[in-house]
């Protein structure tokens, strides 16, 4: 007994009919190489991975091969090792969902803005794990996207404009909890344009010399000043912050420093590349 077939999808002509009727009215089993060899079909390769799935094992191993693609070589060191942990998680679960990927990311803005209000109410942890869970589904939207085939222009323009607003809104949260004057305003300053600007210069190396700049960055690229990895170091300094409050300072002084460390080195190597 069967209740399934195993079987391709193959775009043709409609002369293929002609040929399908010839072959059947000749033989009784027709194989479908016997259909390319009759109508002299030419055969194009796409060169993506496929697996052949007949059995439900089959479709787990599948599935689980899917989820491990949705990596990114730029992911970030927490994106690698701890945020896609989760995402995929969520993203095999929403992906069954009729849920539009900027749906995602508009949610995962809205808890960059909750992130910040409870920094601003002073619940430190909360708006820590806030900023942790938002950076998790930040990579929720993207994985969506790609298994559903909607990657899209826009989509990713959404995600980063919400991404550098959302960023800001958290330094603002955390800002509120710090005294008003010269050294507190410089690092606020120092920590938004850092991570502002860290995405910026990616996107503009990207343009000017047609290469990612992650592949460029040898050893640069270990200092952790990404998106992931900031907002990382946010959770961190609310966990903290609830026990010990210069923590949550020293959160926004080490996202200052590291990320304009990291552009300083970007600036380097675009201006190494100028002369090459």
């Amino acid at each position: 007994e069967w209740n399934y077939i195993d079987t391709g999808a193959f775009l043709c002509e409609d002369s293929i009919f002609k040929t399908l009727n010839d072959l059947f009215c000749e033989e009784d089993h027709v194989e479908w190489s016997d259909v390319i060899n009759r109508s002299d079909m030419n055969v194009y390769e796409n060169e993506e991975p496929w697996m052949d799935v007949d059995t439900k094992e089959d479709l787990k191993r599948a599935e689980d091969l899917l989820m491990r693609s949705l990596k990114k070589d730029e992911d970030g060191f927490i994106s690698r090792h701890i945020n896609r942990r989760f995402s995929r998680l969520i993203t095999k679960r929403l992906v069954n969902f009729d849920i539009e990927p900027n749906l995602i990311s508009i949610f995962s803005f809205l808890l960059c803005i909750a992130s910040s209000l409870f920094f601003y109410g002073k619940i430190l942890w909360i708006g820590g794990i806030l900023a942790q869970i938002s950076s998790v589904l930040d990579g929720c939207d993207g994985e969506i996207a790609r298994l559903k085939l909607k990657e899209s222009e826009f989509g990713g323009f959404l995600d980063s404009l919400l991404d550098r607003y959302g960023d800001a809104m958290i330094m603002l949260g955390i800002f509120s909890l710090l005294k008003f004057n010269f050294l507190n305003i410089s690092i606020l300053a120092a920590a938004l344009f850092g991570s502002l600007t860290i995405s910026s210069t990616a996107w503009r190396f990207e343009n000017d010399f047609k290469k990612k700049i992650h592949t460029h960055e040898g050893w640069i690229r270990y200092i952790p000043a990404k998106r992931d990895e900031r907002m990382f170091i946010i959770f961190l300094g609310g966990i903290l912050g609830t026990i010990w409050l210069p923590a949550i300072f020293w959160s926004l002084f080490i996202i200052a420093i590291l990320s304009n460390l990291r552009i300083i080195g970007r600036i380097l190597i675009a201006r190494k590349m100028r002369v090459a």
